[in-house]
């Protein structure tokens, strides 16, 4: 079986939740350049990445590089998990 593609987006929220679950709770907070780390984007991506992420309230930003996960995120990974 082959899985779709994904796009820089996906990937980027996918490594979140997947650094939250480590850490024991989706809600936990992270740098955003950790995350555009851990899944390989370049700072510059990842600034333009959460900007489009954050305005779809898919994360929340808490101050200039902090973020987490919203509850709309996590229904979207669940969706796109399912997919």
């Amino acid at each position: 079986m082959s899985q779709r593609a994904q796009t820089k987006d996906e990937r980027y929220l996918r490594g979140l939740y997947e650094l939250a679950q480590a850490a024991g709770d989706v809600e936990t907070e992270f740098d955003m350049f950790e995350v555009g780390q851990y899944v390989g984007q370049s700072p510059k991506a990842v600034k333009t990445i959460v900007a489009l992420l954050a305005r779809a309230n898919f994360v929340r930003k808490l101050d200039k590089t902090r973020l987490r996960l919203t509850p709309n995120g996590e229904r979207l990974l669940q969706d796109l998990m399912e997919a």
